[in-house]
């Protein structure tokens, strides 16, 4: 497999238009990891309220996906774990990923597939490769496989209709809200809740420290000085304030 050269063609054929997501799917398959055998793929975008929403994919039944099937950030899947640690996640069949599934319906992923390998698209979301065949990690298929989660990210996230539903506090401060990753959007609905640093890394499954790091990030994009802060300026409409609360809501009681 010359990787440089599938890397090059996939972005050929981004930059010939605004494709689908599922056309990226389609093409992720048939060409780009073409050599490794590949049963299907899917592609999950992380959103606001804290959720793995699957949006695409190619090799199944795409009817599966109506109603838009999404899974809790804490919860333990190959694609959330592939997310919070910024990683490849490996599987050895389809009998391990099932397991971690069993909520979904048996259609909504290739059946019978016998290995896979979840890959983050840093904050966007993770996508999830289905093979035909056991296949070995090497460290150039983990760079290329990364490189290409690369690739899809910066097109996913250049795209409007993808950019995180529950952009709630613009009003309420000197920072434009937009300018959050998904990530910080979750975190911030959880601060407005009241949770600590503690409690909100217990819900969405990230590290004290990385939580720590986001709020700071958090603080200095919309102009604040802290927690209090925040709360202060929330307050003062009440509509917005519920609405803040809704998103921490929809993640603590999933």
């Amino acid at each position: 497999m010359s990787s440089i050269v599938k890397v090059g063609s996939l972005a050929s054929f981004l930059q010939d238009g605004d494709q689908s997501l599922d056309a990226i799917s389609r093409f992720l398959v048939l060409d780009t990891f073409v050599e490794l055998d590949p049963a299907g793929i899917s592609l999950g975008l992380l959103r606001s309220n804290g959720y793995l929403e699957m949006l695409a994919g190619f090799g199944y039944d795409a009817h599966a996906l109506e109603g838009h099937a999404s899974i809790p950030m804490r919860r333990e899947t190959p694609m959330t774990k592939a997310i919070r640690q910024n990683r490849l996640v490996e599987l050895a069949n389809s009998q391990s990923f099932n397991s971690a599934h069993s909520t979904f319906s048996n259609s909504m992923f290739p059946q019978g597939f016998a290995s896979a390998v979840a890959f983050p698209l840093h904050s966007v979301g993770a996508g999830i490769l289905f093979l035909e065949k056991k296949f070995r990690l090497t460290a150039e298929l983990r760079s290329f496989i990364t490189t290409v989660g690369s690739i899809v990210a910066l097109e996913i996230a250049k795209r409007q209709d993808m950019a995180p539903k529950h952009n709630i506090l613009k009003s309420a401060f000197n920072g434009d809200t937009s300018s959050l990753t998904s990530r910080e959007q979750v975190i911030l609905g959880l601060i407005i809740t009241g949770a600590t640093n503690i409690e909100i890394a217990r819900e969405i499954g990230f590290s004290e420290s990385l939580v720590r790091q986001e709020t700071i990030a958090i603080y200095n994009l919309l102009g604040v000085s802290g927690r209090k802060e925040i709360l202060e300026r929330v307050s003062e409409d009440p509509e917005i304030f519920a609405s803040a609360i809704a998103v921490g809501l929809a993640i603590t009681k999933a």
